[in-house]
């Protein structure tokens, strides 16, 4: 388990105001990688995995602002759709 660095993740795309909706890639994660998203959203409320290269997709763990990737990964890349509230 780690927190993933500023080069393991990129904001590909984001949308609303008071609740956003944002689209995050990452790269070389393993189960129960943490991703901080302190400075994107206040608070994640979801989280779900998509297209990574061993499950199709999954329901990530969310926290306040950090969000645990599930099992079953290993060095993989993927996308992750988070819903939360924005500054």
């Amino acid at each position: 388990m780690a927190t993933l660095t500023a080069q393991q993740f990129s904001v590909q795309w984001q949308d609303g105001i008071s609740e956003r909706t944002v689209l995050i890639a990452v790269k070389n994660v393993n189960a129960a990688d943490v991703l901080d998203l302190t400075g994107v959203l206040s608070q994640v409320k979801r989280a779900v995995m998509v297209g990574t290269t061993v499950v199709g997709s999954a329901t990530a763990t969310v926290s306040g602002t950090t969000i645990t990737m599930p099992a079953g990964l290993a060095n993989d890349s993927a996308f992750i759709l988070a819903f939360g509230d924005a500054f």
